[in-house]
């Protein structure tokens, strides 16, 4: 099993409505089979991992990307509302 790190951006530049300044990146994981684990490393207490799947096809699929898109966006509310208080 091998392990490249790529830090390459997700496909689409929005999140639940919001412009993302910096997508995302992903892990992509090579054995027989592939694999992503989409992050976010940004904040200085967590290592957020948003979503984590086995590629089954060239293209990643619109179901997995919207998930990461609208874990990001729930993560990006939930810090807002937390400084807010």
């Amino acid at each position: 099993m091998s392990l490249h790190v790529e830090l390459r951006p997700l496909a689409g530049e929005r999140a639940g409505g919001r412009t993302l300044r910096r997508p995302p990146p992903e892990i992509r994981i090579h054995t027989d089979r592939e694999h992503r684990v989409i992050y976010v490393a940004r904040f200085a207490e967590a290592i957020y991992v948003l979503h984590a799947f086995e590629k089954r096809t060239r293209r990643t699929s619109a179901r997995d990307l919207g998930l990461a898109h609208r874990r990001f966006a729930d993560l990006f509310t939930l810090r807002t509302r937390q400084k807010e208080h």
